[in-house]
Protein backbone atom coordinates (compact mmCIF):
# COMPACT_ATOMS: atom_id res chain seq x y z
CA UNK A 1 0.00 0.00 0.00
CA UNK A 2 2.55 2.46 0.53
CA UNK A 3 4.43 2.14 -2.77
CA UNK A 4 1.00 2.81 -4.57
CA UNK A 5 0.34 5.47 -1.88
CA UNK A 6 3.91 7.05 -2.81
CA UNK A 7 3.06 7.10 -6.71
CA UNK A 8 -0.30 8.36 -5.69
CA UNK A 9 1.40 11.47 -3.89
CA UNK A 10 3.73 12.30 -6.49
CA UNK A 11 1.12 11.96 -9.26
CA UNK A 12 -1.18 14.72 -7.65
CA UNK A 13 1.92 16.81 -6.37
CA UNK A 14 2.62 16.54 -10.50
CA UNK A 15 -0.80 16.98 -11.65
CA UNK A 16 -2.05 20.00 -9.39
CA UNK A 17 1.40 21.52 -8.14
CA UNK A 18 1.42 22.95 -4.47
CA UNK A 19 -0.81 21.19 -2.17
CA UNK A 20 -1.13 21.14 1.74
CA UNK A 21 -0.43 18.06 3.76
CA UNK A 22 -4.09 18.73 4.46
CA UNK A 23 -5.09 18.45 0.84
CA UNK A 24 -2.74 15.63 0.43
CA UNK A 25 -4.04 13.69 3.13
CA UNK A 26 -8.04 14.17 2.11
CA UNK A 27 -6.92 12.69 -1.57
CA UNK A 28 -5.31 10.11 0.15
CA UNK A 29 -7.44 9.24 2.89
CA UNK A 30 -4.23 9.00 5.79
CA UNK A 31 -3.95 11.37 8.19
CA UNK A 32 -1.08 14.62 7.47
CA UNK A 33 1.28 13.05 9.66
CA UNK A 34 1.48 9.86 7.27
CA UNK A 35 1.86 12.32 4.16
CA UNK A 36 4.89 14.04 6.06
CA UNK A 37 6.47 10.81 6.51
CA UNK A 38 5.92 9.85 2.49
CA UNK A 39 6.96 13.43 2.44
CA UNK A 40 10.06 12.88 3.86
CA UNK A 41 10.59 9.32 2.19
CA UNK A 42 10.29 10.67 -1.27
CA UNK A 43 12.54 13.35 -0.46
CA UNK A 44 15.50 10.74 0.75
CA UNK A 45 14.65 8.86 -2.84
CA UNK A 46 16.25 11.92 -4.25
CA UNK A 47 13.01 13.35 -5.64
CA UNK A 48 12.98 16.40 -5.88
CA UNK A 49 10.60 18.35 -3.36
CA UNK A 50 10.41 21.02 -1.30
CA UNK A 51 8.08 22.65 1.42
CA UNK A 52 6.56 26.13 1.31
CA UNK A 53 5.56 27.85 4.58
CA UNK A 54 2.75 30.48 5.52
CA UNK A 55 -0.98 30.37 5.01
CA UNK A 56 -0.74 29.35 1.33
CA UNK A 57 1.83 27.04 1.36
CA UNK A 58 2.28 23.58 0.92
CA UNK A 59 4.57 21.08 -0.74
CA UNK A 60 5.65 21.41 -4.27
CA UNK A 61 8.02 19.64 -7.05
CA UNK A 62 11.01 21.63 -8.38
CA UNK A 63 9.62 23.11 -11.67
CA UNK A 64 10.22 21.23 -14.57
CA UNK A 65 10.42 17.78 -13.02
CA UNK A 66 8.56 14.94 -14.40
CA UNK A 67 8.47 10.71 -13.38
CA UNK A 68 8.18 8.11 -15.58
CA UNK A 69 5.79 6.54 -13.13
CA UNK A 70 1.94 6.95 -13.53
CA UNK A 71 -0.31 8.34 -10.93
CA UNK A 72 -2.25 5.54 -8.97
CA UNK A 73 -5.56 4.95 -9.99
CA UNK A 74 -6.04 7.71 -13.04
CA UNK A 75 -7.98 6.78 -16.40
CA UNK A 76 -5.03 5.73 -17.84
CA UNK A 77 -3.14 3.86 -15.37
CA UNK A 78 -6.13 1.93 -13.01
CA UNK A 79 -4.98 1.00 -9.82
CA UNK A 80 -2.94 -2.36 -9.82
CA UNK A 81 -4.35 -5.35 -7.85
CA UNK A 82 -2.45 -6.13 -4.72
CA UNK A 83 -2.36 -9.95 -5.86
CA UNK A 84 -4.22 -12.84 -4.19
CA UNK A 85 -5.37 -13.05 -0.70
CA UNK A 86 -3.59 -13.99 1.78
CA UNK A 87 -5.45 -17.55 3.46
CA UNK A 88 -6.01 -16.34 7.66
CA UNK A 89 -4.15 -18.42 9.75
CA UNK A 90 -6.45 -20.26 11.89
CA UNK A 91 -6.33 -18.72 15.75
CA UNK A 92 -4.70 -20.13 18.43
CA UNK A 93 -5.48 -23.03 19.88
CA UNK A 94 -8.79 -22.89 22.02
CA UNK A 95 -9.32 -19.05 20.77
CA UNK A 96 -12.97 -18.85 19.35
CA UNK A 97 -13.32 -18.28 15.44
CA UNK A 98 -15.93 -17.21 12.98
CA UNK A 99 -17.27 -20.74 13.14
CA UNK A 100 -17.19 -20.94 16.90
CA UNK A 101 -14.01 -22.80 18.38
CA UNK A 102 -11.58 -24.63 16.19
CA UNK A 103 -10.54 -27.83 17.42
CA UNK A 104 -7.68 -28.63 19.35
CA UNK A 105 -4.92 -30.40 16.86
CA UNK A 106 -4.70 -34.07 18.07
CA UNK A 107 -2.07 -35.13 20.38
CA UNK A 108 1.46 -36.65 18.94
CA UNK A 109 2.19 -39.94 20.87
CA UNK A 110 5.46 -38.69 23.41
CA UNK A 111 8.24 -41.13 22.89
CA UNK A 112 11.41 -41.80 24.11
CA UNK A 113 14.37 -39.22 23.47
CA UNK A 114 17.70 -40.64 22.69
Amino acid sequence: MRASRLVGLLGLLQARGRMSARQLARELEVSERTILRDIEALGAAGIPLYAIRGCSGGFELIEGFRSDLPAAGSPRHPPVPAGPPVPARPPPRGVAGPAGRYPDPPEQPRGRRA
